[in-house]
C-alpha cells in the first residue's frame, strides 16, 4: 500500500491511497467467509456451506465488490494507526481506479481532532477580575414580597411582614432570620452567577488568542445541537408546535441552523481550548470521583435504563470524566486568577 497526505481547510485531511494486486488478493479469503455467513444452498445450513461451494455460487462482480470493499477498510484502519490520526466521525471515500487486476486508487478524505497552539492562558486568566457581589435592598425587598404573596390570604390580602409570618414559614427565629435567611439565598446565586461569568470570561479570552482550525464536523454536529435545544425549548416554554415557531420567527429550519454559526463555532472553539489545557496540565479524575458522578447522573434520571445497559453505562462513564474534567480544569484557570 502506497500513500500521501494533503492537509485541506476545516481540520480536514485528504490522502491519496494506492493498493497493490497482491494486497488486495489478501482480503479474497475474508471475503469469502464472510460471503459463507450470508450464503445458504439445498442441503446446508446458512453459515455452513463449504468454501469451495461458496466460491462457485458467488459472481465474480460480487467478490471483486467485496475485496474491494475489504482492501479499502483494511487500508484505513492501518494508515489511521500508523500515523496515529485522531478522527472525527466518519470517513469520506472516493474511488478513483477500479478495475480488476490492477491497483485499486482511491482517496479518503477525514475531519482530524486539530492541533491547538495556546496563548500564556495562566497570564490572561490572571488578569481577569471578579465583580464585587453587593445585594441591594430593592432586592431584598422584592423577594420578601414575593413570599408574601404566596402566602396571599383568601380575601387577597398579603400577611403582615412581621415575625409571626416569618415562624409560619419556617424561620424559628423570626424576621430578623428570615432576613438573614433571604439575604444569603440572593448572595449564594449572585455568586454562582458571578463565578459562571467569570469563568466564561477566561476561557473566551484564552479562546481568543489560541491558534486552531475549528472542525466543520463539530461545528455542524453543534449547530444541530443548538437546533434540537431550541425545539425542547420552544415544546416546553412555549407550549407551540415548532413549525408555528419558525413561522413566528420567519425562518426556515436551515435558515435557523446557519443562523447558529456563530455561536457552534465559538463553543466548540472553547471546547477545544479546554481540552487542550486539560491535556496540558494533565488534569484527570480519580476512578471514585467517576464513580460519584456516574451515580449522581443516574439519581437525576431514576426512569433511566443506564445502569442495566453495559453499553449505555461505557457512556456514561465517559461523559462523567468529560463532566469532572471540564469543571477541574475551569477551577484550575480561576486559581491562576487568584
Amino acid at each position: 500500500m502506497e500513500f500521501e497526505k494533503k492537509d485541506l481547510a476545516g481540520s480536514r485531511q485528504e490522502i491519496k491511497v494506492t493498493i497493490a494486486i497482491e494486497e488486495q488478493e489478501e482480503q479474497r479469503e475474508k471475503a469469502l467467509v464472510l460471503f459463507q455467513k450470508e450464503i445458504s444452498l439445498e442441503g446446508f445450513r446458512q453459515g455452513h456451506v463449504p468454501i469451495n461451494m461458496v466460491e462457485d455460487s458467488v459472481s465474480k462482480e460480487q467478490m471483486f465488490a467485496k475485496v474491494m470493499e475489504l482492501s479499502i477498510q483494511n487500508a484505513y484502519q492501518k494508515i489511521v494507526k500508523e500515523e496515529n490520526l485522531q478522527v472525527l466521525g466518519e470517513p469520506e471515500i472516493q474511488i478513483k481506479k477500479a478495475k480488476e487486476g490492477e491497483p485499486l486508487a482511491f482517496t479518503i478524505q477525514v475531519s482530524l481532532f486539530p492541533l491547538v497552539e495556546l496563548p500564556d492562558y495562566k497570564k490572561i486568566a490572571s488578569l481577569v477580575e471578579k465583580q464585587k457581589i453587593d445585594i441591594q435592598e430593592e432586592e431584598l425587598d422584592r423577594t420578601l414580597k414575593w413570599l408574601r404573596e404566596s402566602k396571599k390570604k383568601e380575601d387577597g390580602t398579603l400577611p403582615e411582614l412581621n415575625d409571626e409570618f416569618a415562624k409560619a414559614i419556617g424561620s424559628p427565629s423570626g424576621l430578623t432570620g428570615l432576613k438573614e435567611n433571604v439575604e444569603k439565598g440572593l448572595r449564594m446565586e449572585k455568586e454562582l452567577q458571578e463565578r459562571n461569568r467569570f469563568r466564561q470570561e477566561i476561557v473566551a479570552k484564552v479562546a481568543k488568542e489560541a491558534k486552531l482550525d475549528v472542525p466543520d464536523v463539530l461545528v455542524k454536529r453543534e449547530q444541530q445541537a443548538l437546533l434540537n435545544q431550541t425545539k425542547q425549548g420552544v415544546k416546553e416554554m412555549l407550549k407551540i408546535d415548532f413549525a408555528e415557531y419558525l413561522k413566528n420567527v420567519k425562518k426556515t429550519e436551515q435558515e435557523l441552523i446557519d443562523s447558529f454559526l456563530s455561536q457552534a463555532e465559538q463553543r466548540i472553539r472553547e471546547f477545544l481550548v479546554l481540552d487542550a489545557i486539560a491535556k496540558k496540565e494533565e488534569v484527570s479524575a480519580s476512578k471514585e470521583e467517576v464513580e460519584r458522578e456516574m451515580q449522581k447522573v443516574l439519581a437525576q434520571h431514576p426512569e433511566s435504563k443506564l445502569a442495566k445497559d453495559s453499553l449505555d453505562q461505557k457512556e456514561l462513564k465517559l461523559y462523567s470524566e468529560g463532566v469532572l474534567r471540564n469543571e477541574k480544569t475551569l477551577q484550575f484557570l480561576e486559581e491562576c486568577a487568584k
